[in-house]
């Protein structure tokens, strides 16, 4: 059985803070449609992983590519035009903001064929609907929303339709 084409390849990556190596010499690969995920104690290098992969932080040693094509050194702003974001933990939105606003801000970013503003040639409520948040949910504050919909709105801010 032929293996998926990888959609992202870390390949002996060494990258860390100051002096203090994190990762030494990390491998891995997701496949393209698969769900996957990254489990470890706290402290472990999770977000570390993560934020070399996504040009948060420099990639000492090793190669990451997305899509196949190299990735490793690319600043996060040319990642996001190629379609890489990352969305780390936590409540990462303007919780006075209203769930519309807080898409449209995460829309603005980086507009090119792959990423562009949530809400080009469509209406408000149409985009918002794309992405699954009822019309009804719009005007609400983050802050006072349902809980699921507070905690999809940092993915939403990313997903492009």
């Amino acid at each position: 059985m032929e293996a998926s084409p990888a959609i992202l390849e870390l390949e002996d990556v060494v990258a860390g803070y100051g002096r203090m190596t994190i990762l030494n010499g990390t491998r891995f690969r997701v496949a393209r449609g698969a769900i996957t995920t990254l489990v470890g104690a706290n402290g472990a290098g999770k977000s570390t992983v993560l934020k070399a992969a996504f040009g948060l932080l420099a990639v000492q040693r090793g190669r990451v590519r997305f899509d196949g094509a190299e990735t490793t050194g690319l600043a996060p702003r040319r990642l996001l035009e190629l379609g890489v974001c990352y969305v780390p933990q936590g409540r990462n939105v303007f919780p006075e903001l209203s769930v519309r606003h807080n898409l449209e801000l995460g829309g603005v970013s980086a507009p090119s064929k792959r990423t562009r503003p949530l809400c080009t040639g469509r209406s408000p409520n149409a985009a918002l609907s794309t992405v699954d948040f009822p019309a009804p949910l719009a005007p609400t504050r983050v802050v006072i929303a349902p809980r699921a919909t507070r905690k999809r709105v940092p993915f939403r801010t990313v997903i492009r339709p």
